[in-house]
């Protein structure tokens, strides 16, 4: 797709060579919003699929068209003659059967499109929601799931205890594998108390089963029989449970003497070939181990002492050598258990994996999900995750992500309302992104009660530095415009709005790219006072203050040094802090009729995209 067919296709009214600089962002610190979404838009029209699948299936476009998106896409859809979507808590993905036909593009990476297929399509067998009812662990509530569905949560969260529990409600057996204290031997549903509806779609049919855990594995895997005519059962596995079951593969294969010891018979007698890898197999380990196989073949050891236990022998592509599952690194065992044994060769059901990145090096971890998911495609099944992994969840939508906080009334799974929480519930640390120079201390609490109040997640990936008015903010961003390692972003007084518009005082206009304002056409301490004059009784009504407590403060402030306005406000209030004082004024202002909620948008849509 060249530049002048995205211009032509989007209505955007720039020349081609115009569209290659804002493209690149050149002068700005980054590339142009419009520009950038006009692309995202145009591609996901040309492959007859949503922009939010798009968007969510390539992390690197996000920040530059997530934010306030309504006001670029669904223009430029328009003009494309189709409706253009983008994600919000409760829409659903759809396709987009009816935008035309499908232009001959592929996206740059076939990783990237399976995962878009896979967020929007159904799985054959899938898990919708379960309604807990009772439960000893977790708290009364529904808890909905999606095609690839990732669960995050402290350690000690409730992840594997919901896995144990969803995994349970289908009769399923776990087996003698080490688990927390919460499981005991032998059943999940032995030592976890619960009452369940739960909801599944197989094939087209829906069916909501009401489960007791504490009722007979039989009875259960029986009732899900009867409700959808043999439901595909679903999977659970982990790294734990890999390492209890190889427990007597690792007794009784001597792999030196090529015996079974239990039984002292060779060895190749005692195991049966199930699969070969694929090509497609191969190349996904390759990117995951870093590690080039010619082949991998997988076997069963048929024998009752350990039945139900692989045997995998693969030869290396550097020197043809033959290894197997004792000459194997703990990661390389595990990949080779979860995606050549657990999935690559049944009629499997939902599948469950509990800390998918255990063992591996973290560039493989996204590797690792993209390898579930062309599985998942392949054999039509749902994904659940339970992970810790910052690179796993980068794959995830927000509304695809569920996190297990434990309270006093026991464990509530929720879709997290922005991924600042899901950094902090992990405890992944913020990468500084953008510095902001401000003209003092007054605009950088207006901003971060802006974004606290818009976009939470916006203040922790930018640094708000006061330079000491207009002046020092313009030679503060002369002094660092060339920064390649940080973005930088000045931002003054609505006042100085139109005032600034051609170079003065010896800035450059690549300074001048540089400049936003705050909202307003005063400087912040005059708008906010304005305010608390216009809206009186709406701020007495905040702050627990009665209207004639306001007034006078405001009356009794006026007289003070610009500057100290607002300190003086809030102190004539019995305020020690002025913070409560500025967000209940900030809160008023934004609802004020006029231009301000606009250029509010405006101002953090400026933001947003440098990070």
């Amino acid at each position: 797709m060249t530049n002048e067919q995205v211009i032509a296709d989007a209505g955007l009214k720039i020349t081609p060579q115009t569209f290659s600089r804002h493209l690149r962002g050149e002068r700005t610190g980054g590339p142009a919003n419009e520009v950038i979404t006009a692309v995202v838009v145009v591609t996901a029209h040309a492959l007859n699929t949503t922009v939010d699948t798009l968007l969510f299936s390539y992390p690197p476009l996000r920040a530059g068209v997530t934010f306030h998106l309504n006001d670029i896409v669904e223009p430029v859809g328009r003009h494309l003659g189709s409706e253009t979507h983008h994600p919000t808590a409760s829409q659903p993905h759809t396709s987009d059967a009816g935008l035309g036909p499908a232009i001959d593009l592929e996206l740059p990476d076939p990783r990237v499109k399976r995962f878009a297929e896979a967020l929007r399509c159904p799985a054959r067998t899938e898990i919708k929601r379960i309604d807990i009812i009772e439960s000893d662990v977790f708290a009364t509530q529904t808890i909905e799931f999606n095609r690839l569905t990732a669960i995050v949560g402290t350690h000690g969260s409730g992840k594997s205890a919901l896995l144990g529990m969803l995994h349970a409600a289908f009769g399923q057996y776990l087996g003698g594998m080490p688990r927390p204290p919460i499981f005991g031997n032998g059943f999940v549903s032995s030592s976890m108390s619960a009452l369940l509806d739960v909801t599944v779609t197989q094939d087209g049919n829906e069916a909501t089963v009401r489960v007791d855990l504490t009722d007979d594995h039989r009875v259960l895997t029986k009732r899900w029989g009867e409700a959808l005519n043999g439901l595909r059962a679903p999977i659970y596995t982990s790294p734990a449970r890999m390492l209890d079951d190889l427990g007597l593969y690792t007794q009784g294969i001597d792999s030196a003497r090529r015996i079974n010891q239990f039984t002292e018979t060779s060895f190749e007698k005692t195991k049966r070939h199930i699969h070969e890898y694929s090509p497609a197999s191969l190349d996904g380990l390759r990117r995951i181990l870093g590690r080039s196989y010619k082949s991998v073949s997988v076997f069963d050891i048929d024998h009752a002492d350990i039945e139900g236990t692989p045997h995998i022998e693969a030869v290396l592509e550097t020197n043809r050598r033959t290894i197997d599952n004792t000459m194997m690194s703990l990661g390389e065992l595990w990949t080779h258990w979860l995606l050549g044994w657990e999935t690559a060769f049944r009629d499997p059901g939902p599948l469950m994996v509990d800390e998918p990145e255990s063992y591996l090096a973290r560039r493989g971890h996204t590797a690792l999900i993209d390898e579930l998911v062309r599985l998942s495609l392949e054999l039509e099944t749902q994904t659940i995750v339970a992970t810790h992994s910052a690179e796993v969840l980068l794959r995830f939508p927000l509304s695809h992500i569920r996190m297990c906080t434990p309270t006093n009334e026991g464990i509530i799974v929720t879709e997290p309302s922005d991924m600042g929480k899901v950094r902090d519930a992990l405890g992944i640390e913020n990468m500084l992104r953008l510095v902001v120079l401000v003209e003092d201390q007054l605009t950088a609490a207006l901003i971060e009660h802006l974004c606290a109040l818009l976009d939470p997640s916006l203040i922790r990936e930018i640094e708000i530095l006061p330079a000491g008015g207009r002046e020092g903010v313009i030679h503060g961003l002369k002094a660092v415009r060339a920064s390649r390692r940080l973005r930088y972003l000045g931002v003054l007084s609505g006042s100085a709005r139109g005032k600034i518009a051609a170079p003065v005082s010896g800035e450059s206009s690549d300074t001048l790219d540089m400049i936003v304002f705050l909202p307003g056409q005063e400087n912040p301490e005059e708008e906010l006072m304005k305010t608390a004059y216009s809206y009186g009784g709406e701020l007495a009504k905040a702050l627990d203050r009665s209207e004639a407590d306001v007034f006078a403060a405001a009356n009794a402030s006026a007289y003070l040094d610009p500057g100290n306005r607002l300190t003086g406000f809030a102190s004539a209030m019995d305020f020690s802090r002025i913070d409560l004082v500025l967000h209940a004024m900030v809160q008023i202002w934004l609802k004020k009729p006029g231009p301000v909620i606009h250029q509010t948008h405006s101002l953090l849509t400026e933001l947003r995209k440098r990070v």
